[in-house]
């Protein structure tokens, strides 16, 4: 079956193909409101995307959403080269299969890394997810994460544990964030 998407998703250059999406996504937490900038910027023929954040949140929205326009500045790194797929039947979906990446211990998902799918709209300058991505952690990743959860969210294990990455959690926190209250990423 692998076979089969694969073979069908290479057929065409995806819409998403070298586009840098951004945004900031509005934390609340027992310290307070937070703004955090983030992003996906796809490989040039689509079949793969980097995905970064800051290194720290921002109580200043318009400075969150400043730093979301610089992806030279959204030096943490979730993971780098994620092979992503478009879905069969619908052109604006996004999705991918469990990967690890052992080569990249510095990236925060190197254990393991599932899109479980992302929609652009019809010109690919907007981006949701449709639930949470999926990440597997240790206790040095969640404690390094713990800063954009809601308090008291990871558990006191040490083993390796699954879990939805932040943006599940996460309201909009771009301009707009008065109006509309759906997370989402632009696109260029």
């Amino acid at each position: 079956m692998f076979t089969i998407l694969s073979s069908i998703a290479l057929l065409s250059v995806p819409g998403w193909s070298g586009k840098t999406c951004t945004g900031v996504a509005k934390l609340n937490s027992s310290s307070g409101t937070s703004y955090y900038p983030f992003g996906i910027k796809f490989h040039a023929d689509g079949s793969k995307y980097d995905s970064h954040g800051a290194s720290t949140v921002f109580k200043d929205r318009d400075v969150a959403i400043l730093v979301s326009q610089h992806w030279e500045v959204l030096t943490t790194v979730f993971y780098n080269g994620y092979k992503t797929l478009q879905l069969a039947d619908n052109a604006y979906v996004t999705f991918g299969f469990v990967q690890s990446n052992a080569s990249q211990p510095n990236s925060l998902f190197h254990r393991g890394y599932q899109n479980t799918g992302m929609t652009f709209n019809n010109d690919f300058t907007t981006l949701v997810y449709n639930t949470g991505l999926d990440f597997l952690s240790d206790a040095k990743t969640r404690e390094m994460l713990e800063f954009v959860y809601p308090y008291n969210f990871f558990c006191a294990f040490d083993d390796l544990q699954w879990h939805k990455d932040p943006w599940y959690f996460a309201q909009n926190g771009n301009a707009d964030e008065k109006t509309n209250n759906k997370l989402y990423l632009k696109c260029v």
